[in-house]
């Protein structure tokens, strides 16, 4: 007779005691019972989320429309699902794409010569799956004008030339009960030392137009400032920028401690706004 096998005995023993208990009680009741001792996924669930993660895009799909909100993230329809309610063009599904391809072209580093720009967006290409020689042949010639300028500007220089720099980095954090996540495109040191988070944007807009094209954009800046500062709270600001590749023009924000301050009280307004009307999406329809 081992000891091992009279503990094994033993466990099983608590864990048949535990389960007639369980069942002989009403579900009030089961907190009381010691579930110390029973492993882990043996444990009753506790059915009541405590957090949930919300995105920028979340929360500005939202702020500009909440029944197009309860659609997408409630009802799980994404565009393609629903176009008969909120029909999206052509136009706007190649103006996403456009998107993620100069992010790709650019997510390793500055691009060295026209030709190296063509052998990343070749790459690009087969990761999105674009594969009709229309498509590829018109978007090949637009990007690699953007990028052909780009590459060689002094914006170009600051945020690539600095060897503290980082691509891509994925953040959540805690904001209230619930979570706030995001991905800041590029994070370089500025030439004030400070930390800066640039984003790219392929809108076709005139010099003229970037203050207005960058107006629309405030809340993805907001939720970029907000994860800036949670990754460096110890800068006396957080600046962020949204470079337009087409016209070769920026717009910048430079957020306050106390901007910090309201932009989190703002998303946390937003998200007990959610939370309201959340699972009864029928408050909003």
């Amino acid at each position: 007779h081992h000891p091992s096998s009279s503990t094994t005995e033993e466990k099983i023993q608590e864990f048949t005691t535990y389960v007639s208990q369980f069942l002989t009680t009403s579900p009030s009741e089961h907190s009381s019972l010691p579930t110390s001792r029973i492993p882990a996924h043996l444990q009753p669930v506790q059915s009541i989320p405590e957090g949930i993660v919300f995105s920028a895009t979340q929360l500005a799909v939202f702020h500009e429309d909440p029944r197009k909100y309860f659609q997408r993230y409630h009802l799980g329809f994404f565009e393609s699902d629903y176009e008969f309610i909120h029909p999206i063009g052509e136009a706007d599904q190649l103006h996403l794409l456009k998107g993620k391809l100069v992010h790709a072209v650019l997510e390793n580093g500055l691009p060295q010569s026209v030709a190296d720009i063509a052998f990343r967006l070749d790459h690009a290409f087969h990761r999105y799956e674009v594969f009709d020689p229309k498509m590829k042949s018109d978007l090949e010639e637009e990007i690699t004008g953007m990028l052909a300028t780009f590459i060689k500007s002094e914006a170009a220089r600051e945020i690539f030339e600095n060897p503290l720099a980082k691509t891509e980095i994925p953040i959540t954090m805690r904001l209230g009960k619930d979570y706030f996540t995001g991905t800041l495109d590029r994070v370089f040191k500025n030439s004030e030392g400070l930390w800066e988070v640039v984003d790219y944007k392929t809108n076709k807009v005139s010099a003229s137009q970037v203050e207005n094209e960058g107006k629309k954009y405030t809340l993805q800046l907001e939720g970029y400032g907000l994860l800036l500062a949670n990754l460096f709270p110890e800068q006396s600001e957080y600046p962020v920028t949204l470079y337009f590749l087409h016209p070769g023009a920026h717009y910048r924000r430079v957020f306050q401690p106390a901007d910090i301050e309201a932009i989190r009280e703002k998303f946390l307004s937003l998200i007990r706004e959610i939370r309201t009307l959340y699972p009864l999406g029928d408050k909003i329809l």
